[in-house]
């Protein structure tokens, strides 16, 4: 019996090194395949299948690219508005100055959202920005909590100081700003799920949904790079039919979108913060409402516009304001009664060239 004890004992003493050799293994194996995961789900972010809108997760690239750029920048920031309506390939090819034209104007925008890229804006080194200033950027909304999304791509990918604007920044939304490594490996790690699904998609079906579409940017070291920065790759849309070109307008007119608040907004508050940074690091601002569509305009109750008169006529007396809302363009030159078409964005690049460069 002591025999077999003794034998027993050496066993366990024999198997202990092989025991943490498959222990260590396995932490080890389990480490990289964790590390893998997190990177491809990280590529899903940054590409924009796995959540909507790539323009989010790669605008400091585009920031750098234009800091980079040999020449003047002009930089347009603004909404789908701004992004349908302004083609800076056109305008460079329409400018005699050679001014680079950059386009990075985000469907759904609103200058609330935009507040922590301000630094990387300034950083961009352009000298001129142009700013959409029209009915719907002083509106009282801020977006769901769905668009602070947003808010979270950006930081996980770029440096956020909001010292100094601390006070204009909602309490409940400074948690969506990611300013630690293990607030980013966190939102990485809940993004697995979503990324994993899109990467399987792709796998599948053989396109990803972050590759194509309006508001997606290529990988920095593709050719059409430079290209999606100036001007932004629209997907192929139907002509709307009268039925919903007129449900559009509806839906529109009763909606709070176009409803400029009077007073202190946040988005005026925040569209008055960034003026002021741009114009103390000597960047020229320039204000700009692009052309609606006159049904629209009619639709919308006469008093309502009131409001964006009145701070239309305000910041006029201190910058240049290209106000083009009244502006009667048939549908031709509209895709729908906000958006511009090819044809209106070909009109405003013939157009707006020599306002820009007075």
């Amino acid at each position: 019996m002591n025999e077999l004890i003794k034998n027993l004992d050496n066993s366990k003493i024999n198997d202990a090194p092989n025991f943490l050799k498959s222990f260590f293994f396995a932490i080890f194996s389990s480490t990289i395949l964790f590390s893998g995961v997190i990177s491809l789900a990280d590529m899903a972010i940054k590409d924009g299948s796995a959540y909507d809108n790539s323009r989010w997760g790669m605008l400091g690239e585009a920031y750098q690219t234009i800091n980079k750029s040999e020449g003047d920048s002009i930089l347009f920031i603004g909404s789908s508005v701004s992004y349908f309506g302004i083609d800076g390939k056109c305008m460079e090819d329409n400018d005699p100055k050679g001014n680079n034209y950059w386009n990075l104007a985000i469907r759904g925008d609103m200058p609330y959202l935009r507040m922590l890229e301000i630094d990387h804006i300034i950083e961009s080194g352009s000298k001129k920005i142009i700013l959409e200033a029209g009915p719907n950027s002083f509106q009282n909304g801020i977006g769901s909590i769905e668009e602070r999304l947003r808010w979270q791509i950006f930081s996980l990918y770029n440096s956020v100081d909001i010292k100094e604007m601390n006070d204009l920044i909602l309490e409940e939304d400074k948690k969506y700003i990611l300013d630690s490594e293990i607030q980013r490996l966190e939102f990485k790690q809940k993004s697995v799920g979503p990324a994993m699904n899109e990467i399987i998609r792709g796998i599948i079906i053989g396109d990803k949904k972050g590759t194509t579409g309006d508001g997606y940017l290529p990988e920095e070291s593709s050719e059409n790079w430079l290209n999606s920065l100036k001007k932004p790759p629209l997907s192929n849309r139907n002509s709307l039919t009268e039925q919903e070109w007129n449900g559009y307008i509806d839906r529109l007119a009763q909606s709070e979108f176009w409803i400029h608040s009077k007073g202190e907004s946040l988005n005026r508050l925040a569209f008055n913060y960034m003026i002021e940074k741009f114009v103390a690091h000597d960047i020229e601002v320039i204000l700009l409402s692009l052309p609606l569509h006159g049904e629209l305009i009619n639709a919308i109750p006469s008093n309502n516009w009131d409001n964006f008169n009145e701070t239309r006529d305000y910041f006029a007396k201190q910058y240049t304001f290209i106000d083009l809302t009244w502006e009667k363009w048939s549908k031709d030159y509209f895709m729908d009664p906000i958006h511009l078409s090819s044809e209106g964005r070909q009109r405003i690049c013939e157009n707006l060239v020599s306002e820009i460069n007075y």
